[in-house]
């Protein structure tokens, strides 16, 4: 639940900065996209439905789960079909400062700026997990949308993926040992 706030405003900058950066095109920065993109209306659908008792017939249900299936090997495949493509062999600093940036300084950053708030718990270890996970497979989605350096994207995302499995369990170890 606790995600769902992260999610949320991730799905704004993604749909509003994420496709201005990638299009080059101030257009896309407006009201409609910031709440108009399916990421917000599946969180305000989604918050709506847990904060009312409201059941879905069945017929409406099932498709949402076998969608929700797909959610996660959908963008696996796009970014593998790129990947097959690409070259791990990243050259340039800035990719290496970007991932340096998402997986680690931006986690321990929230984490000092919660602790010194006051929020301590599950609301700290929750927001410090959402914020060490590596790229995101829509910036892959994004470069083949735009037509940007897509293999370049699939490597990142992927060699993120890969560091993630040594920053994230120590991040995430510091969060829980602080809380």
């Amino acid at each position: 639940f606790y995600g769902v706030t992260y999610v949320a405003m991730f799905n704004i900058m993604l749909w509003t900065y994420g496709a201005f950066v990638m299009s080059g095109n101030k257009s896309n920065i407006n009201v409609k996209n910031i709440f108009i993109n399916p990421g917000v209306i599946g969180t305000a659908i989604g918050i709506i439905i847990f904060l009312f008792p409201i059941t879905l017939p069945k017929v409406v249900v099932e498709p949402i789960k076998y969608l929700a299936a797909l959610n996660t090997p959908i963008p696996m495949i796009i970014i593998g079909y790129h990947l097959a493509d690409a070259n791990l062999n990243i050259k340039g600093a800035s990719v290496y400062i970007s991932m340096f940036i998402r997986l680690v300084a931006s986690p321990l950053l929230l984490l000092a700026g919660m602790y010194l708030a006051g929020i301590r718990g599950t609301i700290l270890v929750a927001g410090v997990i959402a914020t060490a996970a590596p790229f995101a497979a829509a910036n892959t989605m994004f470069s083949e949308k735009f037509d940007k350096d897509t293999p370049l994207s699939a490597a990142t995302v992927s060699l993120s993926t890969l560091l993630s499995i040594i920053t994230m369990p120590l991040i995430i170890g510091i969060a829980t040992l602080i809380k």
